[in-house]
């Protein structure tokens, strides 16, 4: 996919909003015509001043030259928001990104949903384990599940997703090209793999900052219909994707079973403030008045608890806590038992 210079050198522009970028594209023709703006114009065009602001689309455009031959050169695709791929639900949240760059796919095929799933980085193993059912049952129900690639719950729930052999959306806190956390970048190609895609607001050269991981958890509440926060102590950031989600008119869960787990108090705290207790993707289909398309049990039982057994990816599931338990490691598609 061809990339365009000019939006990458307007998204470049420092100080300001998604949308005022989009003003800034909109009045604009040509590359050379960026080139040639002042600070004050650009301050007439989006209506505000910029204060202690330094703009300079020359500038702007030298490093957009940059990052657009790390696209071409990485296979980052870039899309504009109004633009066919652009996540729908996304471009109609208060703060939406003017570019995404992603690796991957934004298409997938006839999604049934769209669902957040997040927490703590420093999982309890029934709050890993939680979250990979999440992801796996997701998929299963033709879902796509959305996090942010960081360890512990995010990571679990992306694995889940594409252990059951369907997508998963990625949203980083780096430019692609600087792949945080390192750690998962195994994961990040099993994602593209499975037909799912890497997202970020920021061009491919920008490393990780602090303040980035608070910015793009907008994108990961805002890309979905609801958001599922799995376990998550008193200051976890996904309490923050958990506030954007209430923001936007979006819908919160907390995972129910996670409720008295000792990296819990956030998600007890939303619980207490109306968010609704789930034991799984059941559960939220349940609410959203979603079918479900899967065979229920025998039994005639219909639930998605943790606890139920004999469903699809529970065998998965016991694999990921033994490997998490240290009893197992994994080489490319093999198991490896460890001595006792």
């Amino acid at each position: 996919m061809k990339v365009n210079p000019l939006a990458l050198a307007v998204d470049l522009l420092p100080a300001l909003s998604g949308k005022e970028k989009e003003k800034v594209f909109a009045s604009l023709s040509s590359v050379e015509e960026f080139a040639r703006l002042t600070q004050g114009e650009i301050e007439r065009m989006i209506g505000r001043i910029i204060p202690r602001a330094r703009l300079s689309p020359a500038e702007a455009l030298k490093a957009a030259e940059k990052e657009v031959r790390l696209c071409e050169a990485k296979g980052i695709s870039v899309c504009r928001r109004g633009e066919r791929l652009y996540p729908p639900l996304l471009g109609e949240t208060f703060d939406p990104p003017f570019l995404l760059y992603y690796i991957g796919n934004l298409e997938p095929k006839e999604p049934r949903f769209f669902v957040s799933v997040v927490g703590t980085r420093h999982p309890t193993l029934e709050g890993s384990r939680a979250a990979y059912l999440l992801g796996c049952d997701a998929v299963q129900e033709g879902g796509v599940v959305v996090s942010g690639l960081a360890r512990g719950i995010d990571g679990a729930a992306h694995k889940g997703a594409v252990d059951a052999g369907g997508p998963t959306w990625a949203v980083l806190g780096s430019g692609l090209c600087e792949l945080y956390p390192r750690h998962h970048r195994r994961l990040a190609i099993r994602i593209v793999e499975a037909g799912g895609a890497l997202i970020s607001e920021y061009a491919p050269s920008v490393p990780a900052r602090k303040h980035h991981f608070p910015e793009r958890n907008r994108i990961i509440a805002g890309c979905t219909r609801g958001t599922v926060v799995v376990e998550a102590p008193a200051r976890s950031g996904a309490l923050i994707t958990a506030q954007y989600a209430l923001d936007e008119g979006r819908d919160v869960f907390v995972h129910g079973d996670l409720l008295s787990s000792p990296q819990g108090e956030g998600v007890r705290a939303l619980a207490d403030s109306g968010a609704k207790a789930v034991g799984g993707i059941a559960d939220i289909l349940e609410d959203w008045g979603i079918p479900s398309q899967r065979e229920a049990p025998a039994d005639g039982g219909g639930g998605s608890r943790t606890e139920d057994r004999g469903r699809p990816g529970e065998t998965v599931a016991r694999l990921m806590e033994a490997e998490l338990e240290g009893h197992i490691l994994r080489h490319g598609g093999s198991i490896i038992k460890r001595k006792p």
